[in-house]
This record gives C-alpha cells, structure tokens and sequence, in this order.
C-alpha cells in the first residue's frame, strides 16, 4: 500500500535506515508535497504463505512400531530412501518416497503442522523447520531409530539415506483417528476435514 499522509511516512522512514526523515512538514491535513528527504514508495509487507498440514507415518509393521517409539520420544517423524542418489542405486524402489520428500523440502515451513501416525494418527506437533541426517550438509541425529538401528547402524552407506524430520513435541490428540487410506510415508493434508480439529490432551491450541 503506497501512503501520502506525513505522519504514517514518518514513522516508516525511521524505520528504515537507508531512508532519510522528512524534513518539513506542513500544516493542515498532514500531507506533505515538500520535504528534504529521498522519495521512496513504502509497501505493507506481503502476506506470509499459509501454514500447510502434513502426515507422517511410520508403518504397521514390528520396525515400524519401534520407529513410532523412537518418534514420540524424539519428537520427530522418520523417512528413508527417499533420495535421487539412493533412487539410482537401487533402481525404482522408492521413486514415491522421493517424489514426497522433495514436495516436503519444497513448501513445508517452520511452525506447519505434522501429524504422526501409526496404524492411528495419534499425536501432531509444530515442524521446527529442521530435518537431520548423517549426510553431508545437514546436523547429525546422532542416533538411528529403533527400528533400523540393527540394519542401519552396522553399514555406513546406508546411514545417509534416514532423514529426521523434527517437531517441537509430539502432542496426543485426544481421540486418536484413522486417517484417509493412502500409501505414502508424508504428504500434505492441508484442508482435509478429518485433520481440521484434533483437540488435544492439554491446553495448546493449534
């Protein structure tokens, strides 16, 4: 929004380093068509993107019930083979975890919503904007999940490829409920009404 009244242009410009102050002003309805500053148009600041939903699960199987555990003690969500590297050496085995992981480095932000799921979705939290791992370029976890640890901890190579996707807490939901049928590790469910209201054991509120 471009502004001409004096007062509000004032105030702007001092907030501005780079911006002289307006040195005169003039009476009467506080517009000024004279002044000893620099012309600047002064916009309101774009709106920021809205916060987006998103699921992660941590499938219904034995290791999958350990990395549900390791999630809630964690508080984070867990994703493996979901890179182009790992997709190359292992032909097609998980193009769709890669295709998910990329959508979620793509649009996620800090404070979206990530809920967890195991056979239920049971708990959501606020992304911290922070995924780990033991490759180059990102914090280590320092630690593998319960259930891959036995496979992954023995093999370096195969260390890189699980990703730790953080929250700040995992909060319980108060009814945990089955979530809309879908094979996939994490994808969106912004505007889904099922994920609209998961009221949770405490007082924070989404």
């Amino acid at each position: 929004m471009i502004t001409t009244n004096f007062e509000t242009f004032e105030q702007r410009s001092k907030e501005m380093a780079w911006t002289k102050t307006p040195s005169q002003k003039i009476d009467g309805g506080g517009v000024s068509s004279q002044w000893g500053g620099t012309h600047t148009h002064f916009r309101e600041p774009e709106p920021s993107s809205p916060r987006r939903d998103w699921q992660i699960g941590t499938g219904r199987c034995r290791d999958g019930k350990k990395n549900y555990e390791s999630s809630v003690e964690r508080s984070a969500g867990y994703i493996y083979g979901c890179t182009e590297d790992y997709v190359r050496v292992n032909g097609k085995k998980a193009p769709g975890r890669t295709r998910q992981f990329n959508d979620f480095v793509e649009k996620a932000k800090k404070g979206d919503i990530i809920f967890l799921h195991h056979k239920k979705v049971t708990h959501w939290g606020r992304y911290t904007g922070e995924i780990l791992s033991h490759r180059e370029g990102y914090n280590d976890p320092d630690y593998i999940p319960k259930g891959w640890s036995d496979a992954v901890s023995a093999n370096e190579k195969e260390r890189k490829h699980v990703f730790h996707i953080k929250v700040e807490q995992w909060i319980p939901v108060s009814q945990p409920f089955t979530m809309t049928p879908r094979v996939a590790t994490l994808f969106e469910v912004t505007n889904n009404p099922i994920y609209q209201n998961p009221l949770s054991d405490g007082n924070e509120q989404r």
